[in-house]
């Protein structure tokens, strides 16, 4: 079960706030209008401000990482680094296991309408989260220690009870080198096995995408589509291999990961299991079983229900043995760091080439 995205009411009153001034607002396509008859409208609105802002708004570039605090709605204060992932070192095939993993299900047949928007943009501004294990805090808590010999870059409230966001350059070698260092050691796979047993012998997952899971799969999807029509030296350089993206650290306190629950008014657990078994006796066959699982539940009990990957639009979906209707949910709201350097390479994540203005976002050739 993922949590529904801000309604298209949501961007209308953030496009009013934005309406005249520089903003990724207008450099982004909302799911909400995907697949509506605005849709193409918008991306050719989209690729013609990414030209603009390339010559007028994003203007200084960062030759290495940007350090971001965000100071969320609650007080709390999130560190990241933002950097350019390696799609070569993800995969979210089901199975596979490398250096920067998904950490939930990846619906495919939400990948073609976020193809439309990759194809072709100069900018790249996705909201991709990923978070390290690294209890003892040597990635990114050492760089913020060290942001106010930083040079700064933005310094703003956001829209909408975003929060507040600030963000520093991180050019120097010597503090790329240590970013460097780190994530080579969360790459080790010795140190690995010590913290997860189970996992010997396994190639180590550096990095785990918290979230923008999607975002990411669109990606990787769009460097496949390209990766035929380059030779091997175009391989290597590419910007398409790459993806920007925010890394923190699971074990901030300023991260609660919380189970998602829903309730059902008016309704116990057996009554609503028995209502979709009836519902489904009527609907036929044609969904495809997922990994996805849940439970109803009450004060008289519990029932486990698995979740099947949606046929189409209406969304279909298997509950135990039985197959269950239930409205479409659009994903969640939708960040792995390698250098450029050879012993960096493991750890999945480089430092990008970015801009600055209203965000920090990585030229992408389209």
């Amino acid at each position: 079960m993922t949590s529904l995205p801000p309604s298209r009411e949501y961007w209308q009153r953030a496009e009013h706030l934005a309406d005249g001034k520089p903003s990724t607002l207008h450099i982004v396509l909302p799911e909400a209008y995907l697949g509506t008859p605005q849709e193409a409208e918008r991306l050719e609105s989209i690729r013609r401000t990414m030209e603009e802002y390339r010559k007028t708004v994003l203007t200084r570039k960062v030759h290495g990482y940007v350090y971001v605090e965000r100071t969320q709605m609650d007080g709390t204060v999130r560190q990241g680094l933002v950097g350019a992932v390696d799609l070569d070192a993800y995969d979210y095939a089901k199975g596979s296991k490398p250096a920067i993993r998904p950490s939930e299900s990846t619906v495919v047949e939400r990948i073609p309408p976020r193809l439309k928007v990759r194809r072709g943009a100069t900018l790249e501004t996705p909201h991709v989260m990923m978070l390290a294990d690294d209890a003892d805090c040597t990635l990114i808590e050492p760089i913020g220690l060290m942001k106010n010999q930083l040079p700064p870059l933005y310094d703003g409230e956001l829209m909408l009870g975003g929060g507040h966001l600030r963000g520093w350059a991180v050019e120097d070698p010597a503090l790329i080198a240590q970013i460097d260092s780190a994530l080579a050691a969360l790459a080790d796979p010795a140190a690995f096995a010590r913290r997860w047993p189970a996992a010997k012998g396994q190639q180590p997952m550096v990095l785990a995408v918290g979230d923008g899971n999607h975002s990411l799969a669109t990606a990787k999807a769009y460097w496949e589509e390209l990766k035929p029509t380059l030779s091997e030296e175009q391989r290597r350089t590419h910007p398409a291999r790459w993806c920007l993206a925010e890394v923190c650290n699971v074990h901030s306190p300023a991260i609660e990961i919380e189970p998602i629950h829903r309730v059902v008014f008016g309704v116990g657990a057996k009554e609503l299991y028995a209502a979709l078994d009836a519902w489904d006796q009527q609907q036929g066959i044609s969904t495809t079983m997922s990994d996805q699982r849940l439970r109803l539940a009450d004060a008289h009990g519990e029932s486990a229900v698995a979740l099947a990957n949606p046929a189409r639009a209406a969304d279909r979906r298997q509950c135990g043995g039985i197959s269950v209707g239930l409205p479409a949910r659009p994903s969640r709201r939708d960040r792995g760091l390698h250098p450029r350097r050879k012993h960096g390479a493991g750890a999945g994540l480089r430092p990008g080439q970015t801009s600055h203005g209203h965000s920090a976002a990585r030229l992408c050739e389209g």
